[in-house]
């Protein structure tokens, strides 16, 4: 398979309104979460970067409710690296503040089997599969609510990576990322 037939393949079987806009010129992505009014811009794109915007999806009806909600809830996107012989899947969740962290890992954690039938659909498809790595990320727009009107520098890149039911989660504040960065997690 050559580079970008994944990307063709993830572009063709997706509904238009569950992709992204390609990464521009400069390589930049954006990233919406239009709930929490947020904007995060990820630098440095490769053009092989699907972008897609789980959040669109909804709420995944096949599966029963745990009562909080956990078991049908995923992350806001998921980007697909096409590095040709083999795929890296990211795993983006966006937060307004880092507060709420832990839902966000759950919904982190509970995305992958998306990526993966994605990936097993188009591997269909293109009658071949590819080896993947995996990211998880999760994106604040600042590190909390402040109670006071004080202005606070920003420190935007990465915090810390953090442990959470068998998963390791980059945690990243700012409104600008570098994409390598996430695929360095």
């Amino acid at each position: 398979m050559g580079r970008c037939d994944l990307k063709r393949c993830l572009t063709r079987i997706l509904r238009s309104k569950l992709l992204a806009d390609e990464p521009t010129q400069e390589g930049e992505i954006t990233l919406r979460e239009r709930q929490a009014n947020m904007k995060i811009t990820l630098t440095g794109a490769s053009s092989t970067i699907t972008t897609i915007r789980l959040s669109r999806t909804g709420h995944l009806s096949a599966l029963a409710s745990d009562g909080s909600g956990g078991w049908n809830q995923i992350c806001d996107y998921l980007l697909i690296d096409d590095l040709g012989d083999k795929c890296h899947v990211i795993l983006v969740e966006l937060k307004k503040t880092l507060q709420d962290r832990n839902k966000a890992f759950e919904q982190l954690r509970r995305s992958l089997p998306m990526a993966d039938y994605l990936l097993s659909v188009c591997g269909v498809e293109l009658r071949t599969s590819w080896p993947r790595t995996v990211s998880y990320v999760l994106i604040a727009e600042k590190q909390a609510n402040r109670l006071d009107k004080q202005r606070v520098r920003p420190q935007p890149g990465l915090r810390k990576r953090e442990s959470c039911d068998g998963i390791e989660v980059s945690v990243f504040v700012g409104t600008t990322a570098n994409a390598a960065d996430l695929v360095a997690c």
